[in-house]
């Protein structure tokens, strides 16, 4: 079986434009206070994880946004439209159960859930746009 052509140049501008918002989310004037206060990460802790994080969630959106342009590809699918269904189809059966599952197993807040699942959706909405734009 043949499938369609991927756009890498689509990919890593639409993973580095679901990646930025984070840095908004995360940041004191949002989330990030309660987001510390929820997961008892110190700034002094943030500085010595350095950039692993946040090298380790870029990746992955690599990875997502992969994934969704493969979707589209196979599905033989683009526009803005199915862009933010297949970024609301991908956070809603995958990414925001499978979090959830996790904050519950490890008896964390769900309001810190909340806040992680929140920016999750909004970096696939976004990553599923600009593949379906871009396609």
């Amino acid at each position: 079986m043949e499938y369609g052509p991927v756009n890498y140049l689509a990919v890593l501008v639409a993973a580095i434009v679901g990646f930025a918002p984070g840095a908004l989310w995360y940041s004191q004037a949002m989330f990030g206070k309660s987001w510390q206060q929820l997961t008892g990460v110190t700034d002094e802790a943030g500085k010595e994880m350095g950039f692993k994080p946040m090298a380790v969630t870029f990746i992955g959106m690599l990875m997502l946004s992969y994934g969704i342009a493969r979707i589209m590809s196979i599905a033989n699918v683009s526009g803005l439209w199915w862009g933010a269904m297949l970024g609301l189809l991908v956070w809603l059966l995958f990414l925001a159960p499978l979090m959830l599952s996790q904050t519950l197993y490890q008896n964390q807040p769900v309001k810190l859930w909340w806040i992680d699942v929140s920016y999750r959706f909004i970096a696939t909405m976004l990553t599923g746009v600009v593949l379906g734009v871009w396609s």
